[in-house]
């Protein structure tokens, strides 16, 4: 499970902002949205299955969640996928270009703690680290280093004697570990132990950020296609927001249409229909017809529904675009009750629903803020301003309590503004 996430110098997050999911144990209220989470001690840490992210639009939430994925990206592709030329994929706009990103996540994986970062450039990750904590104290595993030396690298490390295995097989794997791909990713490429199990948990991170809704329609698709069960959770969350889908027909696409419908899917391509209903009669309605927040919800399945049968993190940009804000609680209620998400599974979400904004739906801890500045993004939790128990946490946050509104910049002559140049426009007629 994931503890906590920081990041610095990524798009508008120049300085260090960090998010934990640890939960506040002074806070008894909502004690099934805790998750006791076993260490190797004997002792017990509570986690939370979900936080939310507040705040103005051009904030920094999606920026923030996009640090999220850049991290998953990095680990998940950068040996096995990258080319040696491509570089870091690391977006350069940052607000020092001249200092690298650095990322940061701790973990809690088989009741073990392990604590995993890197800094990155454009061209090559410099540093990077892996910590364990099987007993409480900390355990180096490696730190591994890379110089840039004008066109060329050299890379090397300091290895652990906590790290299992052979040496002669660690440095194999740091020789295989080009400029612009993680060591970790090369030690789980070659099986081992501890760079294996954070590597595989990260990996299996759903990051819904920024990609086309058509390919994750898709991976709905497949995923009924070849599961029942997940065919099967998938329908009863449609129903939420129309009862009358009764069924969902999946279907290959014929190879003259695939080229419409993204990217192949183990070199196949699929397309749902729905089953509707209405008067005592059923008819098919393809996923291309539905409402856009059905296509929303479906879309979101791929990674909701997975995420809760794997114990993964699923992270989402804006849950609720499109849809009642009803649909958009019930989704998040089913990673706070353990009946529903009995592997643990977390949530990390950005949203403008403020009627989420009640004890109902998240704790206090589970609540955060993204706010901008100058051009730069912080992040802060609602835990910094003591609110009460019966606090409107709601009315707070649209009154400006809790900072992060839309309006604090803004001009107070806007509106004369706006009159002004909407009165003198010398525009005649409609354009063509």
């Amino acid at each position: 499970m994931l503890v906590s996430f920081w990041m610095e110098n990524f798009k508008s997050f120049r300085d260090r902002v960090e998010i934990s999911l640890i939960a506040n144990g002074a806070d008894r209220t909502f004690p099934s949205a805790v998750i006791p989470a076993k260490t190797s001690t004997g002792g017990e840490i509570g986690l939370l299955p979900a936080v939310a992210f507040y705040g103005p639009n051009a904030s920094g939430k999606t920026n923030l969640l996009m640090g999220i994925d850049y991290l998953k990206a990095a680990i998940a592709f950068s040996q096995p996928v990258w080319k040696p030329a491509s570089g870091t994929y690391l977006d350069p706009n940052v607000v020092c270009p001249e200092t690298p990103s650095t990322f940061e996540i701790n973990v809690l994986l088989d009741g073990v703690r392990f604590r995993y970062g890197f800094e990155v450039h454009p061209s090559h990750f410099s540093r990077e680290w892996l910590f364990s904590y099987p007993k409480g104290r900390e355990r180096e595993l490696f730190q591994r280093i890379t110089h840039r030396l004008d066109d060329t690298f050299d890379t090397s490390a300091e290895i652990g004697s906590n790290l299992t295995g052979e040496r002669r097989d660690h440095l194999s794997s740091l020789r295989r570990t080009r400029e612009n791909s993680l060591f970790l990713s090369s030690l789980a490429q070659d099986n081992q132990d501890e760079a294996s199990k954070v590597y595989k948990y990260v990996r299996g991170w759903n990051t819904a950020i920024d990609r086309p809704q058509k390919n994750f329609s898709e991976m709905t698709s497949f995923l009924s296609f070849r599961i029942n069960t997940f065919k099967e959770l998938t329908l009863s969350l449609l129903k939420l927001a129309d009862p009358s889908i009764q069924d969902i027909e999946i279907s290959e696409i014929e190879d003259n249409a695939k080229s419409a419908y993204g990217r192949a899917i183990d070199n196949k391509h699929y397309k749902a229909s729905f089953i509707t209903g209405v008067a005592g009669n059923r008819y098919g309605m393809p996923f291309e017809n539905q409402s856009r927040g059905i296509k929303k919800l479906y879309t979101l399945c791929a990674d909701v529904v997975w995420g809760l049968q794997m114990g993964q993190l699923v992270v989402v940009d804006e849950i609720e675009t499109s849809m009642h804000p009803h649909i958009s609680a019930r989704l998040i209620s089913l990673f706070q009750d353990s009946s529903t998400n009995p592997k643990n599974a977390q949530l990390i979400f950005a949203t403008h629903e403020t009627r989420l904004l009640s004890l109902k739906h998240l704790r206090r801890d589970q609540i955060w803020f993204v706010d901008k500045q100058d051009g730069l993004s912080t992040v802060y939790s609602l835990l910094e301003f003591s609110p009460r128990k019966d606090e409107n946490f709601e009315l707070g946050y649209l009154t400006g309590r809790y900072g992060s509104i839309p309006t604090k910049g803004l001009d107070p002559q806007w509106y004369e503004t706006i009159k002004q140049v909407i009165n003198e426009s010398e525009i005649d007629e409609q354009p063509a």
